[in-house]
């Protein structure tokens, strides 16, 4: 059996199967994702941020997924 490298697991489980690594997660475990997605989000060079974006904003126009491009003012 060939041994998989586990950041190509990674990339493979959260791209085509997000809720079957979320369901072995602890609470902390999720936190601790989410800062480190952030962080990453926060370093990524401009044109990959637009990147990020554009797909955000494609994704938000398929029906049944609760994506919303649009920021909520929070008056």
């Amino acid at each position: 059996m060939h041994q998989i490298p586990d950041t190509f697991l990674l990339a493979h489980l959260f791209r085509h199967a997000p809720g079957e690594v979320f369901r072995h997660l602890s609470e902390k475990d999720i936190r601790v994702l989410r800062h480190a997605v952030r962080t990453a989000m926060m370093e990524m060079p401009h044109y990959r941020y637009r990147a990020l974006l554009a797909a955000w904003r494609a994704d938000a126009k398929t029906p049944g997924n609760g994506a919303d491009p649009q920021p909520q003012d929070p008056a």
